[in-house]
């Protein structure tokens, strides 16, 4: 058993926690009198003497979930018909980052593109004053470290994917590991280099640009403010779920409060530490089980050994170290099922009941 006294630990962890209040001492058992008939310690009326379920000691605790980190990394087209797309990054994009602080999001900005712009074109530039930025403008530097790193680099018409991948190493400390990554691309051109093969080159970089978000700001039709249009960046568009701003409308505004809504999106880390037992008590990995409760609707969650086996469940859970647990994962569809309600998603963690493992479809 999780505790040596037969008690059963219920975390319930929500987005918000005000207070926890524990509904029975874990160090006495029912106090009433044992009315059943039978002869055991319990009082139902069979003969077992293990402590049922509904009769073990209860201690609720909140735990209020991590609200996961946002990266977010903007390329700029600085080619010379791109003044006025240049100059609405540098508008908007202190908007931007206050949207998404205000809801409550840690969130960094890596910024790729010249400074001095085109051929040194005084008009054409990536800068950002403060608050975001350091100012410094137009000629920088505007670095603002942590939440604002701006790689000075030249971003052509059709190389905004290959600048990422050959930039990479000068900013990927700036990444955290557990982060949602977005991709924002400004450009009045398609990219040379196919979705499929940034694709499989971000993974390559890292695992953790597995779950990307794209988002643009292109030519979604032949117009005369683009050179081309941008099918490659729309398709990674539609394939993240990310948000399109059509160049052609030279409305930038919404675009950026659009996008800042996006990324605003708050996702919870679905995994949870272990708490610590009671002191003298010893903990029991093969003792844990874990429920969803969505509206009432509560589905029980079985056990995997690890990540790999998700694919051949409905949904599962599992530890980081099956051997020497401290945290709980759910797989990747438990997540989502988490995210898609997480306003009023409620996950209990039960300490005490012998593992159910989850049914191989």
């Amino acid at each position: 058993m999780y505790w040596k006294r037969n008690v059963i630990l219920v975390v319930l962890l929500v987005l918000a926690c005000v207070a926890c209040e524990q509904s029975k001492d874990p160090s006495v058992g029912d106090s009433g009198p044992d009315t059943d008939t039978d002869t055991d310690a319990d009082s139902d009326s069979d003969t077992d003497t293990d402590t049922d379920f509904e009769e073990c000691a209860g201690i609720s605790e909140c735990a209020e979930n991590q609200i996961l980190p946002v990266d977010i990394i903007f390329l700029v087209d600085t080619s010379a018909s791109m003044m006025e797309e240049a100059l609405a990054v540098r508008n908007n994009l202190n908007l931007v980052s206050q949207q998404i602080v205000a809801a409550g999001i840690d969130v960094r900005i890596v910024m790729i593109g010249e400074t001095g712009g085109f051929f040194g074109n005084p008009m054409i530039y990536v800068c950002v004053e403060p608050p975001l930025g350091a100012g410094n403008c137009p000629a920088g530097p505007d670095t603002n470290l942590p939440i604002y790193l701006h790689i000075t680099e030249d971003v052509g018409s059709s190389d905004s994917l290959q600048v990422f991948l050959d930039t990479y190493t000068q900013w990927s400390g700036q990444l955290r590991t557990d982060s949602i990554r977005h991709i924002v691309v400004v450009s009045d051109d398609n990219s040379a280099m196919t979705g499929d093969d940034f694709k499989d080159a971000l993974l390559t970089l890292s695992p953790a640009f597995g779950n990307f978000i794209f988002h643009g700001i292109v030519s979604a039709t032949d117009c005369p403010p683009a050179a081309s249009v941008g099918q490659v960046y729309i398709d990674l568009i539609a394939e993240t779920g990310g948000v399109l701003g059509d160049l052609c409308l030279q409305q930038f505004a919404p675009v950026f409060n659009e996008i800042s809504q996006n990324v605003s999106q708050v996702a919870i880390a679905c995994s949870w530490l272990i708490p610590e037992p009671p002191e003298g008590e010893v903990f029991d990995p093969n003792m844990v089980n874990m429920e969803i409760d969505i509206d009432g609707d509560i589905t029980e969650i079985g056990y995997v050994e690890d990540q790999s086996l998700c694919d051949s469940v409905e949904h599962g859970w599992y530890y980081d170290d099956p051997v020497n647990p401290t945290e709980i994962f759910v797989c990747p569809q438990t997540c989502d099922m988490f995210q898609e309600a997480v306003d009023t998603a409620q996950v209990t963690i039960i300490f005490g009941c012998e593992t159910i493992p989850a049914e191989i479809e």
